[in-house]
């Protein structure tokens, strides 16, 4: 589940999934892109006890856009040691909260 609380001068999301959290450090509207505005922020992402012992605390950026489809969508990579990036893709479920849809996806590569 992703929260996106929006102020006059800041940005912060909060990203949850069954093994991490992440917390936005930064997070800007970028709105002269043009294939149309981007919220673009870097994240810290915290493994939960219950993750693999493998999966550590990481840093990584992630770029989403409003899709034709109304979904916020987009692309995230983490830091060098990590090497993973995937898509994430989340609905509106009510103001202010946004769920991750079926296209939300990691890879490694």
């Amino acid at each position: 589940m992703i929260h996106i609380f929006q102020s006059w001068t800041q940005i912060t999301v909060y990203l949850t999934t069954p093994t991490s959290m992440s917390r936005s450090s930064a997070a800007v509207i970028q709105v002269d892109d043009p294939e149309g505005a981007a919220l673009v922020y870097q994240y810290q992402n915290q493994p939960l006890a219950d993750a693999m012992r493998t999966m550590h605390m990481h840093y990584g950026t992630a770029m989403l856009r409003i899709s034709n489809g109304g979904c916020l969508a987009g692309d995230y990579y983490a830091g060098r040691d990590r090497r993973t990036f995937g898509r994430i893709c989340c609905k509106r479920v009510y103001r202010g909260l946004l769920e991750l849809g079926p296209g939300w996806e990691g890879r490694t590569s």
